[in-house]
């Protein structure tokens, strides 16, 4: 039985259809994604009865990496996930993949120039420090910090636990 990858590889239809559905961006250098992708915005086709990231297609392409090897991620230089142009795509560890992002300051963390970072937090720093001095006191229950904050039980429950808010002191 062949492997995806060999497959993919001897199919220029593969290759033609990330072509033609991409434009370019004369600015960036990238080719933008025209058609499906993902709820986190990365462009996806359907193969082998799945649906694939065009990224990982790139790379299997490109750069000879093994499709069903989960052990690697995509990584885009450009930080843009509709980006299907094969040179603005590596292989990487997921190790590797958060330490750009890191290095490039795009991991979500509080509150930045006054923004939320991450669209879905209802909670600022600053809440964060009260709800746990509020708590640390013994003024008021897990349950009415979550009605004063209009947030969920679990959420002040992961404040005070240090699972979410942790870099906030």
């Amino acid at each position: 039985m062949k492997r995806k990858q060999d497959i993919i590889a001897s199919r220029p239809s593969v290759r033609d259809e990330i072509e033609s559905f991409s434009i370019p961006e004369p600015m960036s250098g990238c080719f933008l994604w025209l058609r499906s992708v993902n709820s986190r915005g990365y462009a996806q086709l359907g193969l082998f009865n799945t649906t694939v990231l065009v990224s990982r297609v790139l790379c299997v392409l490109y750069r000879g990496m093994d499709l069903d090897n989960p052990g690697w991620v995509a990584m885009h230089s450009c930080d843009n996930p509709i980006c299907v142009n094969w040179s603005h795509i590596k292989p990487g560890t997921q190790k590797e993949n958060i330490d750009d992002a890191r290095a490039k300051n795009r991991l979500a963390k509080g509150i930045k120039n006054g923004a939320f970072l991450h669209h879905h937090h209802k909670l600022s720093e600053d809440d964060v420090r009260q709800i746990r001095k509020l708590y640390a006191n013994g003024d008021i229950s897990g349950p009415e910090l979550a009605k004063r904050f209009n947030v969920g039980r679990s959420a002040i429950y992961n404040v005070l636990d240090g699972v979410t808010w942790r870099h906030v002191k």
